[in-house]
């Protein structure tokens, strides 16, 4: 299993999970930024660079989704993972309290935090 040599079945299959996701979405990100936009905080969904930011945001999921496959770089993904993911529940809180959105995303932070905190 692609450098997993040493994990539990269950670290595997939590990394899968959060891969396929982060993979999802930034491939979604990069292919079709403009869907994206209206999603992002108030202020900088109205900027000139809002596409651009979901561009790179995109590319950031995309790369943390590589790294949680190959678990190459995985602690530093997951910590990144995590931070994006604090960042979009937040975001959803103070602007449109999408709370079955925040509450799954509370969900997969949880994860990303377990494959951070795990030795």
């Amino acid at each position: 299993m692609l450098g997993y040599k040493e994990k539990s079945w269950s670290v595997i299959v939590i990394s899968y999970g959060l891969a396929i996701t982060a993979l999802w979405f930034g491939i979604n990100e990069m292919l079709f930024p403009a869907n994206w936009v209206g999603l992002e905080p108030s202020f900088l969904a109205t900027s000139f660079a809002a596409v651009g930011l979901v561009f790179v945001h995109g590319i950031l999921l995309f790369c943390i989704g590589l790294s949680l496959i190959t678990n190459k770089y995985t602690k530093i993904a997951a910590w990144l993972f995590s931070l994006m993911l604090l960042q979009i529940i937040i975001t959803f809180i103070l602007q449109n309290g999408a709370w079955d959105i925040i509450i799954r995303d509370i969900g997969l932070l949880g994860a990303t935090l377990s494959i951070a905190l795990g030795e």
